[in-house]
């Protein structure tokens, strides 16, 4: 084999499998998206008032991680995440 005829084989192989792996890729993805949620489903510690999590959706782990502010009272219960201006000075 020649080295033209390598590197023509080369490119016909990116070609071609240039859009075979986005596709693949976004399969793999949504997958682990189902498995993660079927984990979150059947977590034990993941209970209220003896209920299971539910997941509804599968872009549910991206916003689990953007969460940045929890509000509770003193009490530790939660409160609306709601922030009104009281005055100014």
């Amino acid at each position: 084999y020649t080295e033209k005829y390598c590197f023509q084989a080369f490119t016909d192989y990116l070609i071609i499998f240039y859009t075979c792996l986005p596709m693949t890729l976004y399969i793999t993805y949504e997958i682990l998206h189902l498995f993660i949620g079927h984990q979150i489903e059947s977590d034990n510690l993941m209970l209220f008032d003896g209920q299971k999590a539910k997941v509804r959706r599968t872009s549910v782990i991206e916003e689990l991680g953007q969460v940045d502010f929890v509000f509770s009272d003193k009490t530790g219960t939660l409160t609306a995440n709601e922030m009104r201006f009281a005055s100014c000075c």
